[in-house]
């Protein structure tokens, strides 16, 4: 039977070399930039078929194409003096709470956090 440590291992290096490089696919320009990045995509599916017994038309699917996001929106909720934190989101220009997407591997406030810091330049506490 195998080792089922060794299965979360690899699939969770395996989860974070694709975000990587489904990240950096997403914002490369440089065309050698790029084949930097899918060949780190290929070593990623590679870990997994050869762990997993799997075959690529199976495996192929589960890979997404765009930034590497959990899916997950984190905000933050501020007040300091009776005034509530707010950011200009860079996308549309409107007004937010300061959060954005937690990236992969990230806890919930440790996410938050790093969005506060990214989009405010202060420093937070999350807990």
């Amino acid at each position: 039977m195998p080792d089922a440590s060794k299965d979360i291992d690899i699939h969770t290096v395996a989860q974070k070399l694709n975000a990587i490089a489904q990240t950096g696919l997403t914002y490369a320009k440089d065309v050698f930039d790029k084949e930097r990045y899918e060949t780190l995509r290929q070593i990623a599916e590679d870990l997994l078929r050869s762990r997993f017994n799997i075959d690529s038309e199976t495996l192929n699917p589960v890979f997404e194409t765009g930034y590497a996001t959990p899916k997950t929106d984190v905000r933050a909720f501020i007040i300091r003096d009776g005034k509530l934190l707010m950011v200009k989101e860079a996308e549309d220009g409107k007004w937010s709470l300061p959060g954005g997407w937690a990236d992969v591997g990230d806890t919930p406030s440790a996410a938050v956090c790093r969005e506060v810091v990214e989009e405010t330049g202060l420093g937070s506490k999350g807990d």
